[in-house]
């Protein structure tokens, strides 16, 4: 716990720096940036106090004289696979819980995103975890991830990417029944009921449909209106979608996609 504390210290001291690598990396405006990584320090903090805590417990026992104990023990060797729409978020994600398991970990680094998840290896370098709790590899998934997933050592896998992806990790790791955590993206629908505040309604569905540029599991794909408000909302909603800012530096709220 004072180990993740100190290295989510470190985080928010360093907030500029990889803030900075986190834009350049995915494109995104600077300022989307930062509000990622301020994400990254809480998820930080939080389990730095869930290692205040993790303990095991005693547990009633239906035969007399017995004691039942549930004890926590590390898995082992995890593979995480990176996403590349929040890269700092993304690694904060995966890494604070697995140290905190006690695991080792090797970071497959999304090819577009490279440097990021290094940066957080020397972060927690400096924060004084030891040298080979966590590496990273560097390469594209049907090649680096793909051998890392297969390998008979490791215990558990956590993939943030696609249906494709999340399948192909599965058949490679069901011989074993390694631990996989899969988010594989999502088709997020938002609702507008008819007695919403449609102005509120119309700012937060664009906001929801194109933060990270549309590139994020968690964007509202689908709109789903009440027949009675769908003329008024439509013209809001087209409203705000016209207004939005691309392309400059200082009002950019969106930023760029990844690649072609």
């Amino acid at each position: 716990g004072e180990l993740l504390r100190e290295a989510a210290i470190l985080l928010k001291q360093r907030r500029q720096e990889i803030a900075e690598i986190a834009a350049l990396e995915s494109g995104k405006p600077l300022k989307v940036a930062f509000g990622e990584i301020d994400g990254a320090v809480e998820c930080g903090l939080f389990f730095a106090g869930e290692g205040r805590r993790y303990y095991g417990d005693v547990l009633t026992s239906a035969q007399p004289n017995r004691t039942v104990y549930m004890m926590r023990e590390r898995v082992g060797i995890g593979v995480l696979l990176t996403p590349f729409n929040n890269p700092a978020a993304g690694i904060a994600w995966k890494l604070f819980p697995a140290i905190l398991c006690g695991n080792t970990v090797i970071v497959k680094a999304h090819e577009d995103t490279p440097y990021t998840p290094v940066w957080f290896a020397k972060l927690f370098k400096d924060a004084g975890l030891p040298v080979g709790v966590i590496s990273v590899i560097q390469g594209i998934g049907a090649e680096a991830g793909e051998s890392l997933v297969r390998d008979e050592r490791v215990r558990f896998v956590s993939l943030t990417g696609s249906p494709k992806t999340g399948s192909a990790i599965l058949k490679n790791t069901s011989d074993r029944l390694a631990k996989v955590s899969i988010e594989g993206g999502g088709k997020n629908p938002f609702v507008v009921c008819d007695d919403a505040d449609l102005e509120k309604a119309a700012m937060w569905a664009s906001a929801s449909a194109f933060v990270d540029a549309g590139q994020r599991c968690a964007a509202a794909t689908r709109i789903i209106i009440f027949d009675s408000i769908y003329e008024d909302f439509k013209k809001l909603f087209l409203d705000k979608v016209r207004s939005l800012s691309v392309g400059t530096s200082d009002s950019d709220d969106y930023g760029a996609i990844i690649n072609e």
